[in-house]
């Protein structure tokens, strides 16, 4: 009897552990198999598509398609980013940006250079005077004239402070040569010639964009960064004379339509000069955003987000 239970006992105990060990194979195949469900959903993309609009509600075209993948194909290569696929949908004017799990961190400051129009302004800010006057006519349009509503523009400031009046002489000198041309009751060509050229030479003269810049890059000052900008050969000579003419002016910089900074223009600047940033200036990232951006054009349009970002 001694010898059969213990034969038995063998044999149970033998069943056991062939059962323990079929058990753990199962536990660490599921966990395997979590294990590398969890890698692949890591290393999955965050895909974030987006539609480009354009200011006059038209279907972009193929053309601004292709610069708006140029564009930020440079932002990136700009801000040091690397390994982000961009292609575009066949929906016209729809892309799709892949952003690898490795940059999933950098998310936000990814989309901050995909959302941002790319746009820079330098605008004659209105004297205390006139912004006095302005401010008081705003809630009173019927009192303007329609000189003033073409004049100034008020532009939001970046910081939520007080929108900024500026002054816009080329809508002025725009709208004199359409109502020259529209009061001729026989076409004058040489007389609409010099009228042309009126309104081109206010263009020339006081209208200057990121569009005309050669150079961009980030410098360090004692109060912080600062983004440096020179212009290119051919407006060189006229930001000069600009500078020169408004001197004692303060000067609007304006970035994607909003105002970062209003500096007096102390003396004539060579083509060239920098960006300080309102308040305490820029960090250093803040700089080399909108260095990136400067630097790599503007987009024709704007992008819009048309779902969240998902992973696939």
């Amino acid at each position: 009897m001694m010898g059969a239970s213990s034969g038995e006992d063998k044999e149970g105990v033998g069943r056991l552990r062939a059962m323990t060990r079929m058990l753990s194979a199962v536990i660490v195949t599921l966990l395997l198999g979590v294990a590398a469900s969890a890698g692949d959903e890591a290393a999955a993309p965050t895909k974030l598509v987006y539609r480009l609009t354009t200011e006059a509600g038209r279907e972009p075209s193929g053309d601004e398609g292709r610069t708006v993948v140029d564009v930020l194909a440079r932002r990136f290569r700009a801000a040091g980013i690397e390994g982000i696929e961009i292609t575009r949908s066949k929906t016209v004017g729809e892309l799709t940006v892949a952003v690898p799990a490795a940059l999933a961190p950098k998310l936000d400051a990814i989309r901050g250079l995909i959302e941002r129009a790319g746009t820079l302004e330098f605008r004659i800010c209105a004297t205390h005077e006139e912004t006095r006057i302005q401010r008081v006519l705003r809630t009173r349009t019927d009192s303007l004239r329609p000189r003033e509503l073409l004049e100034y523009l008020w532009v939001p400031a970046s910081d939520g402070a007080p929108d900024v009046l500026v002054l816009t002489p080329e809508r002025v000198a725009r709208a004199a040569l359409e109502e020259f041309i529209a009061k001729q009751t026989v076409p004058d060509p040489a007389a609409t010639a010099r009228a042309r050229k009126r309104y081109e030479d206010v263009v020339r003269d006081e209208v200057f964009t990121g569009d005309q810049l050669d150079s961009v890059s980030v410098r360090s000052a004692t109060w912080g960064h600062v983004v440096y900008f020179g212009f290119k050969e051919d407006r060189k000579q006229p930001f000069a004379e600009f500078t020169a003419r408004h001197v004692g002016e303060a000067v609007a910089i304006i970035i994607d339509g909003k105002v970062h900074s209003t500096p007096n223009i102390r003396s004539k600047l060579p083509g060239e000069g920098i960006i300080e940033g309102g308040g305490e200036g820029f960090t250093e990232q803040e700089a080399k955003d909108i260095a990136a951006v400067l630097g790599s054009g503007s987009i024709p349009g704007r992008l819009v987000r048309v779902v969240a970002p998902e992973t696939k």
